[in-house]
């Protein structure tokens, strides 16, 4: 019978950040992590909450934000507050200079 007694608990985390927090080699991926989560309340500032329901961050990288959307009309509409976006996630601290969209039937 083997022993037991190297056996260790698998550590518990409430989130993945805390997991990400826990590991050495994820700092990459802990900072865009938090980039996420730090965008996701300032788009609901300029597009609102309606219209962020139907948008879902795909990416954010040298500047430029990924969104995809649920319709056409959501597409148009945030193309039309891209400067606005702009000019608020530059003010908070994240550079943004281009916001691409791809149109997905329902992304959230």
């Amino acid at each position: 019978m083997k022993s037991h007694r190297n056996y260790r608990k698998p550590p518990r985390f409430q989130t993945a950040i805390e997991w990400l927090e826990q590991e050495q080699n994820t700092g990459a991926v802990l900072d865009r992590a938090r980039t996420i989560l730090k965008l996701q309340p300032l788009l609901v500032n300029v597009l609102g909450t309606e219209l962020t329901k139907q948008c879902l961050i795909i990416n954010y990288t040298d500047g430029t934000l990924r969104l995809a959307v649920a319709n056409n009309a959501c597409a148009a509409k945030i193309k039309q507050l891209a400067p606005s976006m702009t000019r608020h996630l530059n003010k908070h601290g994240l550079e943004l200079h281009n916001v691409e969209l791809k149109v997905i039937r329902n992304p959230v």
